[in-house]
């Protein structure tokens, strides 16, 4: 599966455990005051905090190509080696509660249907491929990752070759 993942510009996600000391440099304010209690939950939840992000098109990890605080990583890994199929917008929805916890009271935590069996996820990603481009599914993938898996690896100060 082709996958995409912004990380820390001096993580080897190939390599190195991952560091959560650096979380919040990696965000902007306004995202990064939310997530310590999110991942902590979602640490709980896994078992283990030795994973990250990614997105499963192409175009979405468009908004990050000017960050300098990030790396892009593009990787084609096995299916079998994903560790869960997580869904985006109740993520979004998650990250949203968390910074107005009072517009909300959900009848149903999203976190009770956070992720995805694979074969449904598998579905709505493929099926979107077809459709439209609006992302619905992210997968996590445990860390460090085979190398083998790492298409490239990029940074916005990296030169251009033409």
């Amino acid at each position: 599966m082709d996958l995409w993942t912004w990380q820390h510009p001096e993580w080897c996600i190939d390599s190195q455990p991952r560091d959560l000391s650096h979380l919040s440099d990696d965000w902007p304010e306004n995202i990064a005051s939310r997530l310590p209690s999110l991942y902590e939950r979602l640490h709980s939840m896994l078992g283990t905090c030795q994973f990250i992000f990614c997105f499963t098109h192409e175009q979405d990890p468009q908004s990050w190509r000017s960050d300098p605080r990030r790396r892009l990583w593009e990787l084609k890994v096995p299916i079998d080696e994903i560790f869960k199929y997580l869904d985006v917008n109740k993520w979004e929805e998650l990250v949203h509660a968390a910074a107005c916890p009072a517009e909300q009271t959900p009848t149903r935590s999203p976190w009770e249907h956070l992720f995805l069996r694979k074969e449904a996820a598998l579905r709505k990603i493929y099926s979107r491929w077809q459709q439209s481009k609006r992302r619905e599914v992210n997968v996590l993938l445990r860390v460090p990752i085979s190398e083998e898996w790492v298409v490239s690896s990029s940074t916005l100060s990296d030169p251009l070759v033409l």
